[in-house]
Order: C-alpha cells, then structure tokens, then sequence
C-alpha cells in the first residue's frame, strides 16, 4: 500500500491533470512538466542500450563505447542533433555549486568521461578488472551521470530566474523540467533511472525516522518549479529548493555505499563491489567539500582495484559517515540503517541522535498546461553517420599517421611530418587546427591517444622543427638582395595558396616569425585527418613540395 504522502500527490496529479482533461505534457511520476521534455526523458534509453551492449557473458565494449560516444537515436535535440551521455559527462559545469563541490573535493570538471572510459577500454582502474567488475561500474556509473548532469538544468533554471527569463515551457521552467526529466527518466516508475535507484535504497533503509528521498524529492522538484516559474518565481526559495534535492541525493548514495561496503566486507564479489564504487562516485566530491575523511574512507574502502574489502572496514566507514553528516546539512536518523546489516550492531559509533534534519515544505505537482502533444524525434540516422564518419576519419587517420611517421630527406634534415616541415619552412602555424578540430577529435580516442603521444614528443619534435627552420633561413638569407626579394615572394605566394586551402575551415594561418610551437603543430598535424581538414592536408602537402622547390633556388 502507497504510503500517505504518496496517495497524496498521486490524487493532486490527478486533479491537476482534470482541470484541461488531458495534459499534453505526460506527467512523469508524481511531477508535472509545465515543458517539453519528452527527448530529454528518453536518454534513459540510451542507458538501457548501453546496458544492453554489455549483457551477457561477451560484453560488446565497442557497442557499448558508440552508444555513449554518439547516442543510440534516443534522446534526440532535433532529427539532425543527438544527446549524447558522453555530451553530459565532457561539459564543463565548472561554476555551478553542484559541480564545484566535486571540484573542491578534488574532482577535476570531467571526472565522469575518464572514468568510464577507463572502465570501457579496460585501462587505468580497470586495467585487469573482470568483466563484472567493468560491466557493474559501467551500468551504474552512467546511471550517476545522468544524475549528476540533472544538477546543471537545476543550476541553469535559477540563473534563468536571475535573468528573469520564467516563461512556461522555456527558460527557468524548462530547465527545470529537464532536471527532474534527467533524474526520473522515461520508463515507468523511474526504472533504470536515478530516481528508482532511490527507491531501492528507501526499501533498504526503511524504518525508525529515516527520510523516503524517492517521495520527498518528488514535492520538493515540484517546488522548485513552482519557485522558478513566472509570477511565483523567488529565487532564495527556489535555491533552497535545490540544495534540498543535493542533500536527498547524497542521502541515497550515502546508503548505497554503507549497503555494499558491507556486502563486500561480509560475502565478497565483484558485483557488489563494483556497484559500491559506482555509487560512490556519484557522492564522492560532494562529501569531500564538507568531510574530506569520510569521503576517503569510502573511496578507500571501494577502490575498484582491490580484490576484497577487509574485515573492520565497514565500521570504520561508517564511523566516518556519521560524523560527516551534520556537516552536509543531515543527520543518522534521516540516513537510517541497512535492514539487512549483519555488521552495524557491532560498530562502536551509534546513532544516538533525534532528527534534526527539517526539509522545507514541498508542493503538489503544477497544474497541467495546455499546449502541443508531444511527439518522439528520432535521431537514430544521425547517430549512425556521426559513428560511421568518427570510424572512417580514425581508420583515415591510422593509415596516414603510419605513412607519415616514416623518415625523409629533406636537405640532409629529418622530416617527420609533411605538414610540419611545411609549417617549418614557411614559419606559420594553421592556429585555428587546435580549436576548431577539438570536437571531432574528442570523439575519436583512437586519435586522442596519437594526440597525447604527439604532446610527448614535444621535446623531439621542437629539435627537428628548430633545425629546419635554421636551414631554411640559411638558405634563403644566402644570395643578393633582390635574390631575397625573389625568394620573399615565392614565400608570400605559397602562404597565400595556403591560406585559401584552409579557408573552407575558416582557419586563418598566422605568419609567425618567432619561434614555432611544436605541441601545437604536432596536435595540428594529427587533427588535420579530421573531418574536412583531410582534403586541406592535400593542399598542405603540395605547398610543401613548392617550399622546398622555392627553397633550394
């Protein structure tokens, strides 16, 4: 039987609702959307496919890389555009009070794309780790992120407030939306979702004066809402809003890592190991900001890489826990106890303290708007070609970087890279490569990986570059003056012939006469296979050619 709170806001949605008969905005659990937000409900698909990806005894990593890389189709910004849960882990939230406690607690901004792709490529923490091990995180960790990315609409919707922009279905009111739309997701009940990992744990927790975060975040999203929204909009009561909804995440995670630290310490698996650790990232820097030693020790406890969790570590864990809690705004009776604990009874920390967390009073859900239907984009073909073309520019990519690395002569020098003797001989650097490339290459990690060896040859590299650059001047600074000003202007007119190939990018080459930067060149020269920079790489090569012809007259 629903509990009172529940039937509660279950009869206000269904009074909200009557008074336009139908919503034309479905409600999603005990919230209703005053927005659109169908497409954004729906990267819990994604999820789901992620999921599905790595069942089984032969997790296919690749499928599973491409779906979080690119999207499977589901969440959709337009037919042309997809969301993608890679697009939520590599924005940088630097800024917003959510992320910035990650960022306090030690986390750097993008902490969640290094971490499961460390665990899909097998590397790093994962590097030897079982297929349970890697499959549970992954599960669960992109489960946290699109949590955690629920935190930016919440942050988004009240800077929309500051700006005044509290329209209904756009500004404060759709962000909003967006962030419960993260948080509970597209299947019923918020399966596979954030919002029905809290309910599990609510089960877990049960009892003597703990907090149902599952029932109680439900009326404070929904008065959030109310507070950012139009004529009711107040900012100090929407921000309360949001650091409640913080501290009932933190609640749940909290839970779910004193439930696995256990089961780990008690009967020792993968599974439960691995899903402690996911779990704890989702917590972990937030803990940090206000108790550096309770967020250590559970981030010791679960380190992915350890093979068994010892005996003692629960007590001690949780011994931490209780004493960062009054620091984060909660107490051990909102927390509860694990009714399963075998091992809690006999923790010399107890819980000897009366409730002293007072949430603020939460709302019935907003009443239904009158608007469009909402109908399903599909995206799937866009997500397909963005996979197709990332693997025909690395396939591209791999065959030219293996032509390239091959020595040549070039007047008794060394020349690594065409496109960098080329940048040698004409002292210029294409400038725009670096910036205009980064997102496609943040797509390839197979490019990104010859990115970082490219950076480690910095040093090797500007050795060479120097050399020629030396060698070009001494030729061309040899001869009369009006020799000089022949040769200066077969120079200007191969920088211009240049400079129009990289037109079609819009980037601009930069004459520079001082000294070269053999990172960014070497950056440049792998971003290059890129996209349509593959067809300037042409360009490029055959104003080498002409360089080096002009040079040696």
């Amino acid at each position: 039987m629903a509990c009172p709170s529940s039937r509660f806001l279950a009869v206000a949605l269904l009074l909200a609702m009557s008074s336009f008969g139908a919503s034309a905005y479905p409600a999603l659990g005990g919230y209703m959307p005053v927005s659109n937000v169908l497409e954004h409900t729906e990267i819990i698909k994604d999820v789901m496919s992620f999921a599905d990806a790595l069942a089984g005894e032969s997790p296919d990593y690749a499928k599973a890389k491409k779906i979080y890389i690119f999207g499977a189709g589901n969440s959709c910004k337009s037919p042309s555009s997809v969301r993608t849960l890679q697009g939520f882990a590599q924005k940088d939230l630097t800024g917003e009070s959510f992320t910035d406690k990650f960022i306090a607690g030690g986390f750097p901004a993008k902490f969640w794309d290094a971490i499961i792709l460390a665990a899909l490529d097998g590397t790093a923490d994962f590097a030897g780790a079982d297929r349970t091990k890697r499959v549970t995180s992954l599960k669960k960790l992109v489960v946290g992120l699109c949590n955690f990315y629920a935190s930016h609409e919440l942050e988004s919707a009240i800077k929309k407030v500051e700006n005044g922009d509290s329209a209904d279905g756009s500004g404060s009111t759709l962000a909003w939306d967006e962030g419960w739309a993260f948080y509970y997701g597209s299947e019923p009940d918020g399966a596979e979702a954030a919002w029905g990992e809290a309910a599990e744990y609510d089960a877990d927790f049960a009892g003597n004066g703990s907090i149902s975060v599952s029932t109680e975040i439900v009326a404070q999203f929904n008065a959030g809402l109310h507070f950012v929204r139009n004529s009711t909009a107040n900012l100090t009561n929407a921000i309360r809003a949001r650091d409640t909804i913080y501290k009932l995440w933190a609640l749940t995670y909290i839970r779910a890592v004193l439930k696995y630290v256990e089961l780990s310490e008690t009967s020792y698996n993968g599974k439960v190991h691995a899903e402690g650790f996911a779990w704890d990232m989702a917590i972990d820097g937030f803990v940090a900001s206000y108790h550096a030693s309770g967020a250590k020790a559970m981030r010791d406890a679960l380190n992915i890489s350890k093979p068994s969790v010892p005996s003692g570590t629960f007590c001690a864990v949780r011994e931490q826990i209780l004493q960062a809690l009054p620091a984060m705004g909660l107490d051990c009776k909102a927390l509860g106890t694990f009714k399963d604990s075998t091992l809690t009874a006999s923790c010399p920390s107890v819980c000897n303290v009366s409730a002293t967390l007072q949430l603020p009073a939460g709302r019935s859900p907003a009443a239904a708007v009158s608007a469009s239907a909402s109908s399903n984009i599909d995206c799937s073909a866009a997500a397909g070609t963005a996979a197709a073309a990332a693997a025909a520019a690395a396939d591209a990519a791999a065959k030219e970087t293996t032509a390239l690395s091959a020595a040549v002569s070039f007047s008794g020098v060394s020349m690594l890279f065409p496109i960098l003797e080329f940048a040698s001989c004409a002292t210029l650097s294409c400038k725009g490569y670096l910036g205009a490339a980064r997102g496609a290459a943040a797509e390839n990690l197979e490019l990104l990986s010859r990115l970082e060896r490219a950076r480690e040859a910095k040093t090797a590299l500007s050795y060479h570059l120097a050399a020629q650059v030396s060698a070009a001047r001494q030729r061309w600074g040899v001869g009369s003056a009006g020799n000089k000003a022949l040769a200066s202007s077969r120079l200007l007119r191969i920088l211009s012939e240049a400079n129009e190939s990289c037109k079609a990018l819009d980037l601009p080459l930069a004459a520079d006469s001082g000294e070269l930067d053999p990172d960014l060149l070497a950056v440049a020269a792998l971003e290059a296979q890129l996209g349509d920079a593959v067809e300037v790489q042409g360009s490029l090569r055959f104003s080498l050619l002409r360089c080096d012809a002009e040079a040696q007259k």
